[in-house]
């Protein structure tokens, strides 16, 4: 596993120098066709974005709130849908996960328990019965060596699972920015943020 992952971080070098390669060719492209060419603003954040993918390790497929259903209306449970961005082990129990407001910083730890999607809905898996302010849990949604649930481990690209965590009543609200960071030591480390929508609906998307 050591050896897979050293591979992997000797690796990531040549792919920014590939990444630097497009910038120099695009830079190049402008003065040739401007018409058609990436502006230079459009260039940085495709390579921000692409290189905080590739040093991440995960990819954050989707991410769904639900609304508490009594006023006043806040986020009470959060599923972060993520897969492996190589193929290689990612080992989910090393996962922190901080949710930050204006006020506030949560930090959450897994808790070791881990269900499949199979028939339920995200938000209503018995999974969340398992979970408390301090914890995140794991609802397993493609695994087909079992590696999630037996090991806790994203073994394989085709792997999906979520990261479940309940928020603390009225912590956040419409209109709130929060900025959610997912990490592991220093190999892994993921940051997105969103502002709160209205809870025009029960569930909604936030990334």
């Amino acid at each position: 596993m050591n050896l897979k992952k050293n591979s992997i971080v000797l690796i990531i070098p040549f792919i920014i120098i590939l990444i630097s390669l497009f910038i120099i060719t695009s830079t190049a492209s402008t003065f040739i066709n401007p018409k058609n060419s990436l502006n230079p603003t459009q260039i940085n954040q495709y390579v921000d974005q692409t290189i905080d993918e590739i040093t991440s390790y995960i990819q954050i497929k989707n991410m769904y709130g639900q609304f508490s259903t009594d006023k006043p209306y806040h986020i009470s449970k959060i599923g972060v849908m993520i897969s492996p961005m190589f193929q290689n082990n990612v080992d989910v129990s090393n996962i922190i996960i901080q949710v930050q407001t204006k006020n506030t910083v949560f930090i959450y730890t897994y808790n070791y328990q881990v269900l499949s999607l199979k028939t339920n809905s995200l938000f209503t898996n018995p999974l969340w019965n398992e979970l408390n302010a301090q914890s995140f849990g794991i609802i397993s949604i493609i695994d087909k060596d079992a590696s999630i649930m037996n090991h806790h481990v994203l073994s394989d690209s085709s792997d999906l699972l979520f990261l479940a965590f309940l928020i603390p009543n009225d912590v956040i609200t419409k209109g709130d920015y929060v900025t959610i960071t997912i990490s592991s030591g220093d190999i892994m480390q993921k940051t997105i943020s969103f502002s709160t929508p209205l809870p025009s609906k029960n569930i909604v998307d936030l990334f």
